[in-house]
């Protein structure tokens, strides 16, 4: 998408049978990997709420990938546009889910792949299953 253009994303809300469909603010245009992320990061909620973020956004307050990109209820946050540990993190997590990797192991996966980084993780339990 051109910077500029606007993702309309739509998806069925749980239980609920109904769409939303949310503008990307501009920030999210940066490159094609970054609107991926965010898009990404709206299709996946409850799995990036799952998933901590290894960049060092602990120490602003995130509890996990999600909040690089938004919190949940609608406010987008600009940290994850600039910032390619979480671009890189949520592309693995998008292709790992599409490939029908379950929630348990994309942590696992995650956790061993970044601890390495030198950075310590968001504060984000492990998934149940």
């Amino acid at each position: 998408a051109a910077v500029g253009a606007f993702v309309l994303w739509s998806a069925t809300t749980q239980g609920e049978g109904t769409s939303s469909e949310v503008e990307l603010p501009d920030y999210a245009y940066r490159t094609a990997s970054v609107t991926q992320g965010y898009v990404a990061s709206l299709e996946l909620e409850s799995l990036f709420d799952q998933i901590p973020c290894y960049c060092g956004c602990g120490g602003i307050g995130h509890m996990s990938l999600l909040h690089c990109f938004h919190n949940g209820s609608g406010e987008f946050s600009q940290h994850a546009a600039g910032c390619n540990i979480c671009i890189e993190e949520a592309l693995s997590v998008w292709n790992m889910h599409n490939d029908g990797v379950s929630i348990l192991e994309i942590r696992n996966i995650i956790d061993d792949h970044y601890t390495s980084r030198g950075y310590e993780p968001t504060n984000t339990p492990m998934p149940d299953n």
